[in-house]
């Protein structure tokens, strides 16, 4: 089996976008994308270098749109502050 290159999509079973990756020579490289279950509201960001680390800014946020998890990394490393809020549901 060779290695995964170029884009990847995943979907769920309704057809919604799940994730989109991408790889070179088998390594995850660029932003790579996850979305909410069931939705196109995005869930995840993250950046890979060439050398397949993570390298950049990371972010997550709870199904309601709130941020979840902001924070960096550097070679694959966390780098510098990370901050992680708290779950609180929005009013309506």
């Amino acid at each position: 089996m060779g290695k995964e290159h170029g884009k990847q999509l995943s979907y769920e079973s309704d057809g919604t976008l799940r994730k989109e990756h991408n790889y070179k020579d088998g390594k995850q490289v660029g932003k790579q994308y996850t979305f909410l279950k069931g939705t196109y509201d995005l869930y995840e960001t993250v950046y890979f270098n060439e050398e397949g680390f993570q390298d950049g800014e990371y972010s997550s946020v709870f199904t309601f749109g709130s941020p979840r998890i902001l924070g960096s990394y550097k070679n694959g490393k966390k780098n510098g502050r990370w901050t992680t809020f708290a779950e609180k549901a929005a009013i309506r």
